[in-house]
């Protein structure tokens, strides 16, 4: 199971777009159950650990950090 961390921007997208934004939240925290931290659809590298997935009408921004087992949330923008 991966760690999951938010930035303070990427946490507070969610603060303040809530309660619009559960779904969202919901399908982030399920890259935690995953066997490579990285979900099966919509997931580009941008380079080494960084990846863009879009998902439910989103951009997510992410750090993968295999090492410690961590996915980092970045960003998060509206498509």
């Amino acid at each position: 199971m991966w760690q999951l961390d938010y930035t303070p921007a990427a946490r507070n997208y969610f603060l303040d777009n809530d309660p619009y934004s559960f779904d969202l939240l919901i399908k982030i925290e399920e890259l935690k159950f995953t066997s490579t931290g990285i979900p099966a659809e919509g997931c580009t590298q941008i380079e080494d650990g960084l990846l863009w997935w879009e998902t439910l009408n989103h951009a997510v921004i992410y750090e993968r950090l295999e090492e410690e087992n961590q996915l980092v949330i970045s960003a998060i923008k509206p498509l």
